[in-house]
């Protein structure tokens, strides 16, 4: 990803990134975290990303931070394993919540592929459920696929 510049936040990038584990299994119910050191070297974030991030995955029901940092996290619940496709969604949901894309913004699917660090397939199934949700539309042009964001789920109470 070296020369561009990410659309969404460190933290969130961080918190895709734990809920991926958390889905995929790498990281399951009652057992803790991977050290807040290893988090933060392998999401590239500070201490604090870290904890923002965390208490994001807390709030979501999903993880029990601990006292500083990552230091005790453990996993509290793994929900029924959400396809690749509906994490994206959600975490392009929270950056449409979060104001990093905003209605009317047109993003190119494959930036936000290459910013997510996501299969381009997935992206563009994400992008679905988002339309679906009316948050989003899907426009093609000669520079390929586009995600135009059409409104904010704070605003219409809508859920990926």
């Amino acid at each position: 990803m070296k020369g561009t510049v990410p659309l969404c936040p460190k933290w969130a990038r961080a918190v895709q990134f734990i809920r991926r584990r958390i889905a995929d299994g790498t990281y399951q119910a009652g057992e803790p975290l991977p050290p807040s050191r290893q988090l933060r070297r392998v999401c590239g974030i500070s201490e604090g990303t870290l904890h923002k991030a965390l208490h994001h995955l807390a709030n979501e029901g999903l993880v029990q931070p601990g006292r500083q940092g990552g230091q005790g996290a453990y996993v509290l619940a793994v929900p029924r394993a959400p396809t690749a496709d509906v994490v994206v969604a959600r975490t392009l949901q929270d950056h449409i919540t979060q104001g990093v894309y905003e209605p009317g913004m047109s993003i190119p699917l494959n930036k936000v592929a290459l910013d997510l660090d996501e299969d381009l397939r997935v992206v563009r199934a994400a992008a679905r459920l988002l339309h679906g949700e009316g948050l989003a539309s899907i426009r093609s042009s000669g520079g390929g696929p586009f995600l135009i964001i059409t409104s904010n789920p704070t605003t219409t109470g809508s859920h990926a």
